[in-house]
């Protein structure tokens, strides 16, 4: 079965990551995945379908699914700190499962695929 295109940050030494950070004071967890994605991966996104949170002792991680606005192309784009190159790209959720080196991304693309098999992540 197709799923949707996963967007997936590779740098090159560390493999893959979603896009994702920490919320600013006052900025809700939405809003601050809509501003990561910018950031990130250098567009809009609307979110359509949050997918779970994950948690430790120290954070909290929410997941959502997110329609990208605008056109999407690999771009290289610099890190975080605009330290070194980062190629930001469209890849199927198989390439993403094998490259994602984060178990909570791994976990919360895991819990989307079931998501979406079911029938409720569409």
């Amino acid at each position: 079965e197709d799923f949707p295109d996963v967007v997936a940050e590779h740098d090159g030494q560390l493999g893959a990551s979603l896009p994702g950070g920490g919320a600013e004071p006052d900025e809700s967890l939405a809003d601050c995945a809509r501003r990561e994605a910018r950031e990130e991966a250098g567009f809009e996104v609307e979110l359509s379908l949050w997918v779970c949170d994950l948690d430790d002792q120290y954070s909290r991680r929410r997941y959502y699914v997110a329609r990208r606005l605008g056109d999407m192309r690999e771009v290289m784009r610099s890190d975080a700190d605009g330290n070194k190159p980062v190629r930001v790209e469209c890849v199927t959720a198989e390439e993403a499962t094998a490259a994602l080196t984060s178990h909570w991304d791994q976990a919360a693309l895991a819990q989307w695929q079931r998501h979406w098999r079911s029938g409720s992540g569409r």
